[in-house]
Formats: structure tokens, C-alpha cells, sequence
């Protein structure tokens, strides 16, 4: 069983920028899901900011991109501790998971679809995406919707 996290933050983006016109025009003619995204502590001042970037992403095990999952479990295995200011009310050793809302366009590679590979590596692990992953290989189609907030030392307001 997955811990339940500690806080849920809801991530509100302005409704007149050149991301939510990129976001609106992505979106026409798709249905939309959700997944998450496990990183580092102290990549989230970036994510938060400016959105998960393909580019910003070391390549990973099975190709250049951003790496989601269906199932919080795995993302958490991405999300290891990482220490904040030690008065903050959110404790000082902190996890966090962004679930993000994705387009469902062909740009995004679900578990188990083969992906393009060069001649020669057909037999590789590379080439399969394992199932309950999600590989997205254009930030437009990923948006922030909230941010999971796990504490070790938790300071509840009472």
C-alpha cells in the first residue's frame, strides 16, 4: 500500500500566457489523463515554475523525454528525501510527486508500445516501454494540475 502524502497543493497556471495557448491548441481533437511525476526536492522550484521539460530530463533507460507513471508507487521510487529548512512548518525532510494532466496524443508513449530504434537495436531492452509508464516527449502536452507533499517530520496545524 502507497503512503497518502501529507499535503495536496493545487497548481494554478494564468489562463492568458503562451503556455495555456500552446496547452489550448494541443488539446483540440484529445481526451486528456492523469500520471505522475517523481523527481528530486530540489528540482521542483524549476518544475514548478516553468513545467516539466523533456530537455531539463537526463536521458533515461528508454529514451530522451518525461517520464510519467499510472501508478503513484512507482514515481515515488523517483521522489527520494530531500531536506528543506529545518523551521518549516512542512518539516525539513520533504518527498514531493507533481500529478499532471497529459493530452492522450500519438507523442506519448505508453507502456508496453515499441518505440522507433535505430537498425541493429530491435532486440534491446531500449526499445519497449515497460507497463504503467508513460514516456512524453513534448512538455506542451504535459500540464501540472497538483503537487503530493510527503513529510517525515510533519508539523500539523491543530
Amino acid at each position: 500500500m502507497v503512503a497518502r502524502p501529507n499535503l495536496i497543493f493545487q497548481v494554478a497556471t494564468p489562463n492568458q500566457s503562451s503556455k495555456e495557448d500552446r496547452w489550448k491548441a494541443s488539446i483540440k481533437g484529445h481526451s486528456t489523463f492523469y500520471a505522475y511525476h517523481g523527481s528530486r526536492l530540489e528540482n521542483f522550484h524549476s518544475i514548478i515554475h516553468y513545467g516539466i521539460q523533456q530537455h531539463m530530463s537526463q536521458p533515461g533507460l528508454f529514451g530522451d523525454g518525461i517520464y510519467l507513471s499510472s501508478e503513484l508507487g512507482v514515481s515515488l521510487g523517483f521522489s527520494p528525501v530531500g531536506y528543506g529548512w529545518g523551521g518549516s512548518m512542512l518539516g525539513s525532510e520533504i518527498s514531493c510527486i507533481a500529478l499532471c494532466e497529459v493530452i492522450n496524443h500519438p507523442d506519448v508513449k505508453k507502456g508496453d508500445t515499441t518505440r522507433d530504434v535505430p537498425k541493429g537495436f530491435e532486440l534491446s531492452v531500449r526499445n519497449k516501454i515497460p507497463n504503467k509508464y508513460y514516456l512524453v516527449q513534448n512538455s506542451d502536452l504535459v500540464r501540472i494540475r497538483h503537487l503530493l507533499v510527503y513529510s517525515q517530520d510533519f508539523c500539523s496545524l491543530k
